[in-house]
């Protein structure tokens, strides 16, 4: 997999607290936020490729989020369940 760290925000915090209780989990890992861009299992090698053409073209643009989801993540991608949906804006 390759993701984009996103800087922690008082928005996502809450948003993530927001999650926890929907989910009803007391504890869990440190939340880190990030956005996924690509899953499967690449060599190191590919994903530096990837990652000097994103920083050519987007890494240097402002991306704007407005719709967080929420989603099980158990089991093989196609089987992964949408949860909940959070506006952010």
């Amino acid at each position: 997999a390759l993701f984009l760290k996103i800087k922690m925000s008082r928005n996502l915090f809450f948003l993530n607290k927001k999650a926890k209780k929907t989910l009803n989990i007391a504890r869990g890992p440190a939340f880190t936020p990030h956005m996924s861009i690509l899953y499967g299992n690449f060599l190191k090698k590919r994903k530096e490729e990837v990652i000097a053409e994103l920083g050519r073209n987007i890494l240097s643009k402002k991306i704007v989020i407005n719709k967080a989801y929420l989603v099980k993540t158990q089991g093989p991608i196609c089987k992964w369940k949408r949860v909940a949906s959070f506006k952010l804006s």
